[in-house]
């Protein structure tokens, strides 16, 4: 009587898993694919030296924002964040 309590309970639990009762939740949310996130935190440290546009089409017709990290170790941002970017490559500091 015990071990057919405990097989019910054993077949109940994997069949509310397989429906999706209590599963791991897989969905990704929205947002850019690349897994960038809009609260992420940039680091700019003392001797980093970088900077990145944002505009507001593929074509890059209009600038609308720019984070800029001077070797000072002072990140800047300007205007706003959007999907279309460019950056220079970490320049050395002198």
């Amino acid at each position: 009587m015990k071990t057919k309590r405990i097989l019910g309970i054993v077949l109940l639990a994997t069949g509310l898993l397989a429906s999706g009762c209590g599963g791991v939740e897989t969905e990704t949310p929205p947002g850019d694919a690349s897994g960038a996130r809009e609260d992420a935190i940039w680091v700019c440290e003392v001797g980093s030296n970088w900077h990145i546009d944002y505009f507001s089409d593929a074509g890059r017709s209009q600038w609308t924002g720019a984070y800029d990290c001077n070797c000072e170790g002072q990140l800047t941002f300007l205007g706003r964040r959007t999907s279309y970017s460019t950056s220079s490559p970490p320049q050395a500091c002198y």
